[in-house]
């Protein structure tokens, strides 16, 4: 039936990391001026003349650290993005260097940009997926007692950081995982699969420049690629690449999943009432 790209998803860690990545050069620059075009965006004004020390990614948050404790929080909703091109007509804010315009553009304005006065700006969020900490101990432990559907668990940002929709999807395929699955039912060695598998995935997409289903595209306007190595993902109705199976979708809360329901069985045991 064609891949048809699901709506209402936001860029995830690969593609905030991806877009990390293409602003790195504007460390050590100046900002010159800051031009605001959505009324909603109070405080960055305050931006300028400040030097920007260090850009990262936390979860699914981009931070310009201008000093250990000013810093600029933004966040991409589900259509922002950053841009050094201006052709757009959707600029929300600009940032006006030596030699370069940075426009934060954003079509349905669900993103944000915050200055903050904290060291530790995002305290609340969870593990990286990333980091040498992410690994089957720690992640047991979050687990705990926890009742939560699998899928549920892994993009609770609380617990870990960064994963949303469509790569939650991938690891639990990839894991072999029902994403109805009761997250206290896991073994340990699922437990050491999905968190290998959550690691794989994720490295690959920032290989492959992120996934773009819609709008989300790097500072200079390219597309990621990983959206050609997705296997169920927004593929219902389709052979499974593995058993030939049709791909499901089903709702879970306000979200759609997909997975394959031979390489993904659910016991009767493990599954979610109430």
């Amino acid at each position: 039936m064609g891949y048809v790209p699901p709506a209402g998803e936001m860029p995830e860690l690969p593609e905030v990391e991806t877009i990390v990545k293409g602003l790195k050069r504007m460390e050590g620059e100046k900002v010159k001026r800051v031009e605001i075009f959505d009324g909603r965006l109070k405080g960055i004004e305050r931006l300028k003349g400040k030097v920007i020390y260090k850009i990262y990614r936390r979860g699914k948050y981009i931070i310009f650290n201008f000093n250990p404790s000013l810093s600029l929080i933004a966040h991409l909703g589900m259509t922002g993005k950053f841009s050094f091109k201006g052709e757009d007509s959707h600029i929300r804010a600009s940032f006006k260097f030596d030699n370069k315009i940075l426009y934060f553009v954003d079509t349905r304005r669900f993103g944000s940009l915050r200055v903050s006065r904290e060291e530790n700006p995002l305290p609340y969020l969870g593990l990286e997926p990333l980091s040498r900490e992410f690994d089957a101990r720690s992640l047991f432990e979050k687990i705990g007692k926890s009742r939560k559907r699998v899928k549920d668990f892994l993009m609770d940002q609380h617990k870990i950081a960064g994963i949303g929709n469509i790569y939650v999807n991938e690891i639990l395929f990839r894991s072999r995982i029902h994403p109805e699955r009761r997250v206290d039912t896991l073994s340990k060695e699922e437990v050491n699969i999905l968190v290998r598998m959550t690691k794989d995935i994720l490295k690959k997409a920032i290989r492959k420049g992120g996934t773009t289903i819609r709008d989300y595209k790097d500072p200079e306007g390219r597309e990621g690629r990983f959206q050609d190595f997705l296997m169920v993902y927004g593929r219902e109705g389709e052979p499974c690449k593995v058993c030939g199976s049709p791909i499901r979708r089903i709702k879970q809360g306000n979200r759609t999943t997909y997975f394959c329901e031979v390489c993904q069985k659910l016991e009767r045991r493990n599954n979610v009432t109430g």
